[in-house]
């Protein structure tokens, strides 16, 4: 129970800054202390790995992770926007059709693992081919069992979502570091990674039905697993689209260059992890809003969250090679491209507006959006890297995050 003392400074927040300050502590603190600890996780993962393995083995293992994120695309990845806002509705009979489309169609991206795996095998590459046939065995049932994140997301149980993702990223982060000592396998590394997912992913989903019994009712649910299949094939363009890039450097500058420009981006990931905790806090709370309402609302978000996040852009680049000399040794020729993809932080609260879009009836927009940017960042890649090697890459991830800002402002102030 709050003291009327801490009562009465909330309420002069909420007036202040336009901010529910109540919703914020009780579901931002906790993502943001959910965050903070994947961060740690991921530390841990990403220190063992560049001590432990050679470059050549890392960019191995990112090329395939490159590869697999765009067979996910058979899973259905729109599913979980979908499933969030049905289950903030109270649709609940949703979870049970989502995961069931999601099993369903994870079989095309099993298949498509088998084909491209043994396309490498039958060219010579048995590293890249073995690990794609064990990804096909895992792909459906690991993708497939993420689903209850959406559940806690919807209902806006923040503190147990926290609790469950840190418990799940513990327990794979913590094979896959056992793993690493023990082989430096790509493909050991490869199966140890999707098994160790899978299994946690499923322990969650079993506890997530046992907390919330009405998940397994087969009810009708409107357009839920509908609108699901089509923000994924909107969305399949932005996921091959975002992976063109290591597939591009791997084929024209070989695994070390990948793994030089592999660990760069690795390093914005729990910024970028922040963010999209951010959009999932924000997305019940939108969809509830006018499109009025919601629009004076992001407006001022928007401007009050530069206040933080230009100070956390300067930190970053300036205090980022600390880090790097002490934890990422062999990684020093990453630093200046991980200083320069930080300049996207710059772009993260304008995030805000493509939530607020997402959330609309008018699907129109999200459609558009998505395939321009998807167009976009591909011809930006394929020139970028071509004629610049990463640099070029680096470049083209800044200019398409200043397209797609620009795209989805006028979006943004034409939605209704």
């Amino acid at each position: 129970m709050k003291s009327p003392r801490i009562e009465k400074f909330l309420q002069g927040m909420n007036a202040r800054t336009g901010i529910d300050m109540h919703y914020l502590l009780s579901g931002g603190g906790s993502i943001f202390l959910g965050q903070v600890v994947s961060a740690l996780f991921a530390l841990a993962l990403a220190t063992a790995m560049a001590n432990l393995i050679p470059k050549e083995t890392y960019g191995s293992y990112k090329y395939i992770l490159s590869i697999v994120s765009i067979l996910t695309i058979a899973t259905l990845t729109g599913m979980p926007t979908s499933l969030t806002q049905a289950i903030a509705r109270g649709e609940l009979g949703a979870y049970r059709k989502s995961l069931s489309a999601k099993l369903s169609w994870g079989v095309l991206g099993s298949l498509g693992a088998i084909g491209v795996g043994g396309y490498y095998i039958f060219m010579g590459n048995t590293d890249i081919g073995y690990s794609l046939l064990i990804v096909a065995l895992f792909l459906p049932l690991s993708e497939a069992y993420s689903l209850w994140s959406a559940v806690f997301a919807g209902k806006k149980q923040f503190i147990p979502s926290a609790i469950y993702n840190a418990l799940v990223q513990a327990g794979a982060t913590l094979i896959l570091i056992i793993t690493i000592f023990c082989s430096k396998n790509v493909i050991v590394i490869i199966f140890f990674y999707y098994a160790s997912y899978t299994v946690f992913r499923y322990l969650a989903h079993r506890s997530v039905l046992k907390r919330f019994p009405a998940l397994s009712q087969n009810t009708d649910t409107g357009d839920a697993v509908a609108y699901g299949k089509r923000l994924s094939l909107v969305g399949a363009f932005s996921q091959s689209a975002t992976q063109l890039d290591s597939l591009l450097v791997w084929h024209l500058m070989g695994p070390i260059a990948l793994a030089t420009y592999g660990f760069a981006v690795a390093t914005t990931a729990p910024m970028k992890a922040l963010l999209k905790a951010t959009t999932t806090l924000a997305m019940p709370k939108y969809a509830e809003k006018s499109t009025r309402q919601l629009r004076n609302a992001v407006h001022t978000k928007i401007w009050k969250a530069y206040v933080i996040f230009i100070p956390i852009t300067i930190a970053y680049i300036a205090l980022l090679p600390i880090p790097f000399h002490f934890l990422f040794p062999q990684y020093l020729d990453s630093l200046i491209y991980a200083q320069a993809l930080g300049l996207t932080f710059l772009f993260f609260p304008t995030k805000l507006q493509s939530t607020a879009i997402l959330t609309r009836k008018n699907r129109t927009p999200v459609y558009l959006t998505n395939l321009a940017n998807s167009i976009s960042l591909t011809i930006f890649d394929v020139i970028g890297i071509y004629f610049l090697g990463i640099w070029g890459a680096v470049g083209a991830t800044l200019l398409q995050y200043v397209f797609s800002t620009a795209l989805t402002y006028y979006y943004y102030r034409t939605m209704d």
